[in-house]
């Protein structure tokens, strides 16, 4: 095996269902599940994002009972974290349900003139994550 391949960092493999955590500013965790991933070749999830902080990083049985209505952020996010492992992944969610864990519905309207392009705006609807 050459030197190249032995340095290279191993990226890590997520999908629908798994729980991450994301390290926060000023230390401790926030957890994280990937809702929806892109088709192939696109690379912006969606996730629900949970508090509150945690000191340490959870096991996925302490957090599988977090509902999609426990959500304190909803949101398409970049890979990058996650596939160099700066957000670990935890495990699947057990008996994951795509139709429990909906995509909200996006809106495009009316963005302020301050805003950076390509933000993405939802309007969220208890119908709409429910």
């Amino acid at each position: 095996m050459s030197l190249a391949k032995t340095n290279r960092a191993v990226k890590q493999k997520y999908k629908e269902g798994d729980w991450f955590t994301v390290p926060l500013p000023g230390g401790g965790y926030a957890v994280g599940l990937i809702a929806r991933m892109a088709a192939k070749g696109r690379t912006v999830p969606f996730g629900y994002f949970f508090g509150p902080r945690r000191p340490e990083i959870p096991t996925v049985n302490e957090i599988a009972d977090l509902q999609p209505l426990d959500a304190i952020l909803l949101k398409k996010f970049g890979v990058v974290d996650l596939a160099n492992g700066r957000w670990s992944v935890l495990g699947r969610l057990p008996n994951w349900d795509l139709d429990k864990w909906r995509m909200p519905s996006f809106l495009r309207s009316s963005i302020p003139p301050d805003t950076p392009l390509g933000k993405s705006y939802y309007l969220r609807t208890r119908q709409s994550i429910c």
